[in-house]
C-alpha cells in the first residue's frame, strides 16, 4: 500500500486490493458454492466493515505514515475483536484478559506516539489505521458465524464483490489523480 499511493490515488489503491482478491476466488470453485439469500445482507455488511472502508481508511492513512507503523497498529485487530466480542457477548473479560488487553492497548500507544510528534497528518494517519482496525475488530466477530455457516471462501469471495461494487465508483473517479 506504501508503494502504491505513491503512483495511484487512494480510491485505486483500494479498489485494486480488492479486485485482485476476488478475481483470485473468482477462479476457486469453492468460493462460488452457494449461500442463502438470507446470508446476504450480513455479507454485505462485512464487505463494509472488513473491505470496502478499511481499505480505503488504510489507503489514505499511508499517504502519511509509513507502512511498518500501520501494520503494527493493525497489529491490534485481536484486541478490538476480544472487545467487540465482549460487548456483543455482554460477557466482559475476566481480570488476566483484561490486564492482557491493558497491555496490548499500551502498546499500540507506545508504538504510535513517538509519530505524533511529526505532525497534524501523522496523526491523523493513526487515527484512520486505528478506525480500519476498530472496523476489522467487528468484522471478525462478524464474520466467524457466517463462515461456519457458509465456509470461508463463499463468504469472503461474496463479501469482496460486495465491496468491488461500492469502491468501484470511487476507484474509477480516482484514476484521473494516478500515475500509471
Amino acid at each position: 500500500i506504501g508503494i502504491a499511493v505513491d503512483h495511484f490515488s487512494p480510491g485505486v489503491v483500494a479498489f485494486l486490493r480488492v479486485l485482485f482478491g476476488a478475481a483470485v476466488l473468482t477462479a476457486v470453485p469453492a468460493a462460488r458454492r452457494a449461500v442463502p439469500r438470507t446470508e446476504w445482507p450480513l455479507i454485505a455488511l462485512l464487505g463494509v466493515l472488513w473491505m470496502a472502508v478499511p481499505f480505503m481508511l488504510f489507503s489514505v492513512a499511508q499517504q502519511w505514515i509509513d507502512s511498518s507503523l500501520a501494520g503494527m497498529i493493525n497489529a491490534a485487530a485481536p484486541l478490538f475483536t476480544a472487545v467487540v466480542a465482549s460487548i456483543v457477548l455482554r460477557h466482559p473479560p475476566g481480570r488476566i484478559q483484561l490486564a492482557g488487553l491493558g497491555v496490548g492497548f499500551a502498546g499500540v500507544v507506545a508504538i504510535a506516539s513517538p509519530s505524533l510528534g511529526d505532525g497534524d497528518s501523522t496523526g491523523l494517519g493513526i487515527v484512520l489505521v486505528l478506525l480500519a482496525t476498530v472496523l476489522y475488530g467487528c468484522a471478525f466477530n462478524l464474520a466467524a458465524p457466517l463462515q461456519r455457516r457458509n465456509g470461508a471462501l463463499p463468504v469472503i469471495w461474496r463479501a469482496q464483490l460486495v465491496s468491488l461494487v461500492l469502491l468501484a465508483p470511487v476507484g474509477a473517479a480516482s484514476v484521473p489523480s494516478s500515475e500509471f
